[in-house]
């Protein structure tokens, strides 16, 4: 993939939005990880490693930033691939427990590359994105999570009519606590 979503706008909106969830974790509790899943729409599958932070503001809500790139791109065949990046944040639920249900909703933006002969096509899209998924609290500061994410579909690649990529991540992650 040639860009990882870099520009000024996004890095500073990410700078803002992560300075803000660490300054509130510091204070209430916040939490790092990993995860990783795969990124599917009808059209291909790519494997998605993903950094996750978050701020807990009460026993129930938080704020979760997310960072994905795809470290196992999609081979069309012929030549061509595809790859994919996502940054979003979400307001999140969760349900009371060591064993916890949770649902999210936010915004994600996702940017596409597709490798084919000749050159390559780019394409991004902004919109909202929600999910759901499972938690498995492991002694003080480690937590397991299982999601299913959402998000919204790209309509074009550089002017030109997109597959269908209305993509949608299944993920395993393990965050820590601190």
């Amino acid at each position: 993939m040639k860009k990882y979503i870099n520009s000024k706008y996004i890095s500073s909106i990410c700078a803002v939005v992560f300075l803000g969830i660490s300054s509130i974790s510091y204070a209430e509790g916040g939490f790092l990880g990993v995860q990783y899943g795969t990124l599917s729409s009808e059209d291909a599958d790519m494997g998605n490693l993903g950094l996750v932070g978050g701020a807990t503001i009460t026993d129930n809500f938080s704020i979760e930033g997310q960072y994905t790139l795809t470290i196992n791109e999609e081979d069309l065949g012929g030549g061509d691939s595809l790859e994919t990046n996502s940054l979003g944040l979400y307001a999140t639920y969760k349900s009371v427990g060591n064993t916890y249900f949770k649902g999210r909703v936010g915004f994600a933006r996702l940017e596409y590359d597709l490798d084919i002969v000749g050159g390559t096509l780019s394409g991004d899209t902004t919109g909202l994105s929600y999910g759901v998924g499972l938690g498995i609290v492991s002694g003080e500061s480690l937590v397991f999570e299982f999601e299913y994410t959402v998000y919204p579909e790209l309509d074009e690649f550089d002017g030109a009519p997109a597959p269908d990529l209305d993509g949608n991540l299944a993920s395993v992650g393990i965050l820590f606590k601190i």
